[in-house]
């Protein structure tokens, strides 16, 4: 919700291209608009902090140094037509202790109090079965990042093993906020035991 208005926003299949409507009254809808981007890699997520809808998406670019790779992306609008442009979260930099290529999978975002957290399942380039792992992030102003934190998952060598349409999410209810993920232990070594299983944090 923005400006009191609902928005809807998409990615269609196999475009990299982010698209938007938004209703007032659930019954008469705006055309679809493109956000500008490009290289998309992930589904796009979206938070509403005070008079600021902040976009947000893992892309394939470069950062600074010229190194090519995946990384979340923020961009900002104040009307919902006019955007910021795209800039790097946290610079570009990966949580603490990950190794040099591991890369972001997919974004999830939400408020609360009053700051814009975001979450991502990480692609760990380290050790024999590269497991994936969370990490959380949080800003004011989408300028000034809190920096990547990634909370303890037990069992510690536990696995959140990537599936088609299934990403990291965020939910806020009182005064928790709950990361959500796909789990990819399989209990008993049956298979179907995992099928649907997420864990909360």
């Amino acid at each position: 919700v923005f400006l009191n208005r609902l928005y809807v926003i998409v990615t269609p299949s196999g475009s990299g291209q982010i698209q938007m409507s938004s209703t007032a009254d659930m019954k008469i809808w705006t055309s679809w608009v493109d956000v500008p981007s490009g290289n998309l890699l992930s589904a796009p997520a979206a938070a509403t902090l005070g008079k600021t809808l902040f976009l947000f998406g893992v892309f394939r670019t470069v950062n600074s140094r010229k190194v090519e790779g995946a990384y979340v992306m923020w961009n900002s609008t104040t009307d919902g037509v006019t955007w910021t442009g795209w800039d790097l979260v946290e610079f570009g930099l990966q949580p603490e202790g990950a190794g040099a290529a591991d890369a972001p999978l997919d974004v999830a975002a939400a408020i609360f109090r009053d700051r814009v957290y975001i979450a991502s399942r990480w692609q760990s380039t380290q050790g024999v079965n590269q497991p994936i792992y969370v990490a959380l992030n949080f800003s004011k102003d989408g300028d000034n990042w809190s920096g990547w934190r990634v909370p303890e998952v037990e069992p510690p060598d536990a696995n959140l093993t990537p599936r088609p349409q299934q990403t990291v999410g965020l939910a806020t209810t009182g005064n928790h906020l709950y990361i959500l993920a796909p789990n990819a232990a399989v209990a008993g070594g049956n298979p179907l035991d995992a099928r649907g299983a997420v864990w909360s944090y």
